[in-house]
């Protein structure tokens, strides 16, 4: 049996469904705490890529919702929230993220037609890594009927880092992060 950590709680899987229907419920619950749940350009999918230091045989998969604030300054204020998926049985090195950061989403220049570009800064707690900083990207459709909005994530404590990508759901063109 894998074990996974949520904000709902400690939890047995089971499956794999088991464990992916819970990340889909931590997500939910994460919308609905804060009052407006999540769209669909909203979630993200993803897996760790690779990492370094304690984690550098890390592997794994995650939900992240970003919400972002309104702001009339050049930066807004950012929540990323993190809930991994429990790992295929007999994983050995599986790390289930689980937690909120916050910080702030300040715009890049790029070219038009090619999508917004965001650069992501925050500060936090995700377990098992504990306190964390994050950087990286989110970056929105372009000049086109539809496509995906990609994200990638350096999550970096104390004992290594992970690099992570995720991409939305298909959402339409000159769709923002």
């Amino acid at each position: 049996m894998a074990r996974a950590r949520t904000a709902a709680g400690s939890f047995l899987c089971s499956s794999w469904i088991g464990g992916a229907l819970m990340a889909i419920f931590a997500v939910t619950l994460a919308g609905v705490v804060a009052g407006d749940p999540p769209s669909g350009n909203d979630v993200f999918t993803g897996g760790i890529e690779h990492g370094t230091g304690a984690y550098r045989a890390a592997q794994g998969t995650v939900l992240i919702v970003i919400s972002l604030g309104d702001s009339t300054r050049a930066s807004r204020p950012l929540t990323l929230t993190f809930a991994g998926t429990p790992c295929a049985p007999g994983g050995t090195a599986c790390v289930v993220l689980d937690g909120i950061v916050h910080g702030r989403a300040r715009p890049q220049r790029s070219i038009p037609d090619t999508g917004e570009i965001l650069r992501l800064h925050a500060r936090g707690r995700v377990s098992p890594l504990r306190r964390v900083r994050i950087a990286g990207t989110a970056h929105g459709t372009g000049f086109v009927s539809s496509g995906r909005e990609t994200m990638a994530l350096s999550i970096a404590d104390r004992r290594g880092t992970i690099r992570l990508t995720a991409q939305s759901e298909p959402v339409p063109g000159f769709t923002s992060p």
